[in-house]
């Protein structure tokens, strides 16, 4: 079996690039601007992006970044079949850029990714941990819920939705079937549409060929395998639809500037379980950002509401303890249990609570005779000198009438029923002796 590294579902990296080329994958991207400006180009749309903006890029979108001055951001990848697998969707569709909208939801993304950051600064830029991965999760699922698109949500537009419907089976097809030899006559057929049309659909949309497209998929997954796995290259070559080691290596250095042996060896030596290296120089500058931003946040919450006070210690008096006044034990006839006694009485001594809180009073176990009523539990607690508040599940038949929050039972044995408005019947009240 082959041994397979640990791939993070979201790889984070802290770059410097002032000029990214134009290119295109399959996962989706989230770029969230330290300092400095960039102008992103996604699909011939121009976006600037100023310090904290957050903005995501979808999958299969052409795109290129540059900047004319010093500039630092994150660069958030998302693996999309892990997400399209978790949502049973494969046309995820994100809408997220704060230069265009300022939804309070960013400011919770915001939040998140600096949590992030703080955590991948603090362990240098280990990722190995449970805590690392639970925020990473935490993103993931806070893009789902406040940025994704659902597909479901037809925009109305049945020209338009043909035009989405055709893109989908086009990318679900090659998804499916990068790692046969499939050819544009044979999708093409598969779409009831012919070989020109077809090419020319793919160089509107794409910007390149079906083939190059096809590549682009191919080298995708090969270039997972070739860093995450041991497998031999020329099984990858093989296992992701390439005629031959050749023209794998061909298209891997034109894509990659190297070949794919180098690449190897030289994630080996610089990554060790997922681990990026971190330089000095990198980790001050990325806590000089952190620590700027954390100082910029508090100065403004202070002058929303700065509060002064003066306190003295000289006329202190220890604290009422109130939320140690109860314990809740569940079940009556749990009280029956001689273990359950004796813990009782340990907790006692140790918490020093004065109520037991516990329901279903009337259950069999207890054989309480409707007719002649002993209540055990009462007993029990008596002998350890606590009071008691138990649950009953009451439902009222009153006319015009809330049920009572409260039932309080008096000396006499009869009952005071005290009312809040808005409580509605069938209801668990508590019983106070």
């Amino acid at each position: 079996m082959d041994d397979f590294q640990r791939r993070e579902k979201l790889r984070l990296e802290i770059l410097e690039n002032r000029e990214e080329k134009e290119h295109f994958h399959q996962d989706i991207e989230l770029i969230y601007l330290l300092s400095g400006k960039i102008e992103l180009n996604i699909d011939g749309q121009k976006t600037e992006m100023t310090a904290e903006d957050v903005l995501m890029i979808n999958a299969n979108k052409r795109h290129y970044l540059k900047s004319s001055g010093e500039i630092m951001y994150v660069k958030l990848t998302i693996v999309y079949d892990m997400l399209s697998d978790v949502l049973n969707n494969f046309d995820l569709m994100f809408v997220c850029d704060s230069s265009r909208n300022t939804d309070a939801a960013y400011d919770g993304l915001r939040k998140l990714l600096q949590q992030l950051l703080g955590h991948y600064l603090s362990n240098k830029g280990n990722t190995a941990d449970f805590a690392y991965i639970a925020i990473c999760y935490q993103i993931m699922d806070y893009v789902c819920e406040h940025f994704l698109i659902r597909s479901a949500a037809s925009t109305g537009d049945t020209e338009s939705d043909k035009y989405r419907q055709r893109l989908l089976q086009i990318e679900n097809y090659i998804r499916a079937n990068y790692r046969s030899a499939i050819s544009l006559k044979e999708l093409a057929d598969k779409l009831y549409l012919s070989n020109g049309y077809l090419s020319r659909f793919f160089k509107k949309n794409y910007g390149m060929s079906f083939a190059e497209y096809l590549t682009n998929v191919r080298l995708h997954h090969a270039v997972d395998q070739l860093l995450y796995t041991d497998i031999p290259i020329t099984r990858i070559v093989y296992d992701n639809g390439f005629a031959s080691v050749a023209i794998f290596n061909k298209a891997f250095k034109k894509e990659y500037g190297e070949t794919p042996s180098a690449v190897r060896k030289r994630a080996a030596k610089n990554t060790k379980e997922g681990q990026q290296v971190l330089s000095d120089e990198l980790e001050k500058k990325l806590e000089n950002v952190l620590w700027s931003e954390a100082g910029s946040r508090k100065g403004t919450e202070q002058e929303s509401g700065e509060v002064q006070a003066e306190v003295s210690a000289a006329g202190g008096k220890p604290l009422k303890r109130i939320w140690s006044r109860i314990i809740n034990i569940g079940y009556a006839e749990d009280l029956l249990r001689s273990e359950v006694q004796e813990h009782i009485l340990l907790l006692k001594e140790s918490l020093r609570f004065e109520y037991v809180r516990f329901w279903n009073p009337f259950s069999k176990e207890l054989l309480i005779d409707i007719n002649n009523p002993e209540y055990k539990y009462k007993d029990i607690l008596q002998k350890y000198g606590l009071k008691y508040v138990l649950c009953v599940r009451i439902i009222f038949q009153m006319d015009h009438t809330d049920p009572p929050d409260c039932i309080r039972v008096q000396p006499d044995g009869s009952a005071r029923f005290f009312f809040v408005p808005h409580v509605f019947a069938p209801l668990s009240v508590p019983v106070m002796y």
